[in-house]
């Protein structure tokens, strides 16, 4: 209850120290109630802090956490968010920038690549182009393989999967295949798979 007094007091233009000189209580004592016992400011604060941090997938710090909150309306500066980002134990997820998954050191046959990066193809099914990517999930990697026939830059075949990107790499050519005429040669290069069909 005396802290509570000398809080009062203070928006009064009272100082904490003649507050707590009268009260006959000490500075120290008050600031750690006042550390112990987080107001209604504060918990909206936190609130709105934890709300942008969650929404940002726990890749935000605290300069975006302050811009994003600015942007809501509420004046904060970057050291309080900061403060209230450990308070609430909120680090940031650093995700990893580049994942080699092309392996060139190999001992599987490589077809020649009779492309050749000629892209301008004058009739259909002449040449279709693919790759595989991995995209990261929370769940795991997840393989995606696509085809594309190269003169209407139509996708006719992909496959996505989360076993094996040999098996989703297959599957996408198997699609593709089944979906133009026969007689048409192809190449295809899946980063250390390649090979040629002939249909």
């Amino acid at each position: 209850m005396t802290y509570r007094v000398v809080a009062h007091l203070q928006q009064k233009a009272i100082s904490v120290s003649a507050a707590c000189r009268v009260l006959q209580v000490s500075r120290s004592g008050y600031y750690a109630h006042q550390r112990a016992q987080p107001g209604p400011r504060h918990l909206r604060e936190q609130t709105h802090v934890k709300a942008v941090f969650a929404a940002s997938g726990a890749s935000y710090g605290s300069r975006r956490v302050m811009h994003a909150v600015r942007a809501q309306g509420l004046r904060m500066g970057r050291y309080r968010v900061r403060t209230l980002m450990r308070e609430a134990g909120l680090h940031v997820l650093w995700k990893r920038k580049f994942v080699a998954t092309t392996n060139s050191k190999h001992a599987l046959p490589v077809a020649p690549n009779v492309l050749e990066r000629r892209f301008d193809v004058c009739e259909p099914n002449r040449a279709w182009v693919s790759d595989i990517s991995y995209i990261r999930t929370a769940q795991g990697w997840l393989y995606l393989a696509v085809v594309l026939e190269l003169y209407s830059r139509k996708v006719i075949g992909w496959c996505d999967g989360t076993d094996d990107a040999r098996g989703v790499s297959d599957v996408s050519l198997e699609h593709g295949a089944a979906t133009t005429p026969s007689g048409t040669g192809t190449h295809f290069a899946f980063g250390s798979r390649q090979s040629v069909c002939e249909r």
